[in-house]
């Protein structure tokens, strides 16, 4: 059995080869991913009549397992209906829970406080959003869904996150635009995605 201290090993050197290795679209579109996210939830939040800090913190608890553009839909479906089926019971239950109520406790998990403090400060130092793409970038090859279960370690989070810091602070970077940028460029090289 691996040990804790030895699961997803990796480098903030990875990191930085997929940074500078990033090509214009990516570049661009990392240094304003997390602002264009801000600015269509305060849109968002604006049309509905919700609190800004309420659509981003329901897009964030809505945001596991499925794509922006699908996390989007949610999130409009959750406004307009109170219910969507675009995502787990438990998480539409999250988000109901922020725009109705302002429960901010029921955004829980590392990966979604995270992606919540990314778009409200999208050009700020804070955790950086650690998932699979992230992860993978750090290793320098794609993870499994087996691997992927080490994340639940805090000693291996916190070593990917510090790699992140590690790797913006090379770069003269904000934590989020340098997660934000290797995850735009790892995306469209390694899956395709644009």
């Amino acid at each position: 059995m691996t040990k804790a201290h030895n699961v997803l090993r990796g480098t903030y050197q990875n990191i930085l080869a997929e940074y500078d290795g990033a090509d214009r679209r990516a570049m661009s579109r990392g240094w304003t991913w997390y602002n264009d996210m801000l600015r269509w939830c305060e849109g968002t939040a604006m049309k509905y009549g919700v609190a800004p800090h309420r659509v981003v913190a329901a897009f964030a608890a809505l945001s596991p397992m499925i794509t922006v553009d699908q996390n989007k839909r949610a999130l409009v479906e959750v406004l307009e209906t109170g219910t969507t089926d675009l995502n787990f019971p438990a998480n539409v239950e999250k988000a109901i829970a922020i725009i109705d109520h302002g429960i901010f406790e029921a955004l829980r998990g590392e990966k979604v406080e995270a992606f919540a403090e990314a778009i409200l400060e999208p050009f700020g130092d804070g955790v950086p959003v650690v998932d699979r793409h992230a992860v993978s970038v750090y290793m320098g090859k794609p993870i499994n869904d087996q691997q992927r279960k080490g994340l639940q370690r805090k000693p291996v989070r916190k070593r990917i996150e510090n790699a992140y810091r590690k790797a913006a602070t090379a770069r003269k970077v904000p934590v989020h635009v340098m997660q934000a940028v290797v995850w735009e460029s790892y995306r469209e090289r390694d899956v395709g995605l644009v």
